[in-house]
């Protein structure tokens, strides 16, 4: 069923267990182990339940909580949505979940239906979208953060060194990432881009894939503007279409222009990292795009909102009998 408990404590130990035996054989058959990565959903109980145990047994199995360093524990993770959802427990899941997320992984990469179904629908005008569509956005995001695992690039980046630039403390692993170029697939053949105009476009709220203001300017409340820490992009095409000095030139003249200067802090200056893979992406629709990954402190309002959906659930003690019959104390969920 759709309860976290379950997935937990009961019916996913025996699963973990195989799963387990599978990543073992795969890491064994590996050269040069760079990572682990895992996608799922933070709705349902196999997403949120499943997951933080096999997330808790990877952890033991690469002897994390040693202090070692081993392989990247990457996991792209579908957050719950109030506009676009179909399970009631989903807030208890959701924060359930969250839980080994923060204490196992070393970097999030979150998504929500409501920001794919938004891109979908305003930049891409697709009328009603399709899981098609939206799983068409993750996968282009997805293949972006790995390319330079997977191809040659004038300034190749591995997994250890996107951790070391993205995650300054180590609970501070959910990043935010955002895709351009994004326009209407009739008219993409003919347009192109500068290097400027995919650097302005990924900063862009609209571009992100999980629903949050990272452009937000709070003059009462300075603590609520959004602000970019350490942030990476993945620039990927033919190398006549991207020169790594215009590259740096404009990631380094970015954050000091007057529309972005209050979101880059002062103190973190060179915050903008890059590397440039020279195989441009599949299919013929781009010459040239660009992944951004960013510590953006706006990641916040997805945490606000989940917060209150369980705040809502729990106060009322809605649901908590489906928990109870899986084997958790109602004293446990409210720590």
């Amino acid at each position: 069923g759709n309860c976290y408990a379950r997935a937990y404590h009961t019916s996913g130990l025996d699963i973990c267990d195989a799963m387990t035996e599978g990543v073992r054989r795969m890491v064994e058959g590996c050269d040069c182990l760079q990572g682990v990565q895992l996608a799922h959903s933070l709705a349902g109980g196999t997403g949120s339940g499943l997951t933080t145990l096999m997330l808790n047994s990877m952890q033991d199995f690469f002897n994390k909580t040693s202090g070692l360093l081993g392989p990247v524990l990457q996991t792209f993770t579908l957050f719950t949505s109030e506009l676009a959802s179909d399970i009631l427990v989903e807030p208890y899941n959701a924060v359930l979940g969250l839980k080994g997320l923060v204490e196992c992984c070393d970097q999030v990469f979150p998504f929500d239906n409501h920001a794919l179904s938004s891109i979908c629908q305003q930049i891409l005008q697709i009328n009603v979208p399709r899981f098609q569509h939206m799983d068409d956005l993750v996968a282009r995001v997805m293949s972006g953060i790995t390319c330079n695992l997977r191809f040659p690039g004038i300034v190749d980046a591995d997994l250890r060194k996107m951790h070391t630039n993205l995650v300054p403390f180590p609970k501070t692993h959910f990043l935010i990432t955002c895709t351009a170029p994004l326009s209407l697939t009739k008219t993409a053949p003919y347009r192109t881009y500068s290097i400027l105009e995919l650097t302005q476009q990924m900063l862009q709220p609209e571009n992100c894939v999980v629903k949050c203001d990272t452009l937000r300017l709070d003059t009462g409340e300075h603590w609520r503007t959004s602000r970019f820490l350490p942030s990476f992009a993945t620039f990927r095409g033919k190398t006549e279409y991207l020169a790594t000095s215009e590259i740096n030139d404009v990631l380094q003249r970015m954050p000091h222009t007057t529309v972005y200067d209050a979101h880059f802090p002062d103190w973190t200056p060179t915050c903008l990292s890059s590397c440039i893979c020279t195989v441009p992406p599949a299919g013929k629709q781009f010459d040239q795009s660009v992944t951004y990954i960013t510590n953006c402190t706006a990641f916040h309002e997805v945490l606000e909102r989940i917060g209150d959906a369980w705040d809502k659930l729990y106060k009322a003690k809605a649901h908590l009998y489906i928990y109870e019959a899986e084997g958790m104390e109602i004293e446990e969920m409210g720590s």
